[in-house]
């Protein structure tokens, strides 16, 4: 939404939860932007209130190995059928009290509510606070998702014309408007993807195009195969990044100036055509 409101650079957004643009439309609509000094380097427009916002495209997909390949133009699977797959897998995602849940866990936890005339179960012990890197394992760490289950849009020039499904994105509802945009793209960025990061870089060497990549969490359970090259398990934020910036000899690191897991992987167009000549690493 910055991207495209602040500094007309377009953007597309591949993330399988609905987008929600208010605490930025609120900061813009306020002037907040222009009065925080922090934000001043990064904004290529002057303040006017009256300017309408402007949203990015929104691909509500789940970032997976289906995903990664029919991007790529590596797979054999049908388009349609991939990008109609990937969106129901990214809307059957549910966010409860009880944690994160596909569509029939959801129904079989409401049936569990407490039942009038009947005893209460007994009471379990206080859960400890979610972890935030917990997540949905689906295709060998796909991206988690969070609620909604409306539909991918009314096929109105691939916008979106209800609310619902996407939020406040501007929703792409067919596989060849997905595929222009994912192919299109001058950058791959990812701040915080979850089980995403790896499919986040494999898509941009994939595409030959930059990126910049800041992982988070490790998920070991659910990548159980990554291994480093002296054949060690992927298991620390350390071993993560060394198994990531192995995907390519041309991948730079850096360490970025804010709190938590900082650490960038990126590579610059110039990286980019250095690896052109470059063959792929084989599968881990």
């Amino acid at each position: 939404w910055e991207l495209v409101t602040l500094n007309a650079i377009p953007a597309t957004v591949l993330e399988p939860r609905p987008l929600d643009f208010a605490s930025c439309a609120g900061k813009f609509s306020y002037g907040i932007y222009w009065r925080n000094p922090i934000f001043h380097r990064y904004l290529h427009c002057s303040h006017d209130p009256a300017q309408a916002a402007e949203a990015p495209w929104h691909l509500r997909l789940l970032l997976d190995l289906p995903v990664l390949a029919w991007a790529s133009g590596a797979g054999d699977k049908d388009g349609d059928e991939v990008f109609a797959n990937g969106g129901r897998a990214a809307r059957a995602l549910r966010w409860t009290r009880k944690g994160l849940h596909e569509d029939g866990e959801v129904e079989q936890a409401d049936d569990e509510e407490e039942v009038p005339g009947q005893p209460p179960p007994p009471s379990a012990p206080p859960l400890p606070p979610p972890d935030p890197c917990d997540g949905v394992a689906r295709e060998e760490g796909a991206l988690a998702a969070a609620p909604n289950e409306e539909g991918m849009g009314d096929g109105d020039g691939g916008v979106e014309q209800e609310e619902g499904g996407h939020g406040d994105g501007r929703a792409v509802d067919s596989a060849t408007r997905a595929l222009e945009l994912i192919r299109g793209c001058s950058l791959v960025v990812a701040l915080h993807p979850d089980q995403a990061a790896e499919h986040a870089i494999a898509m941009a060497l994939a595409l030959r195009k930059p990126f910049a990549v800041v992982p988070c969490c490790v998920y070991a359970t659910e990548f159980p195969k990554r291994r480093l090259p002296g054949g060690a398990k992927v298991r620390t934020y350390e071993d993560l990044v060394e198994y990531l910036q192995g995907l390519s000899p041309h991948i730079r690191t850096t360490e970025l100036d804010f709190e938590g897991k900082r650490t960038l992987l990126y590579m610059t167009p110039a990286d980019v055509a250095a690896a052109a000549g470059s063959s792929p690493r084989g599968e881990k």
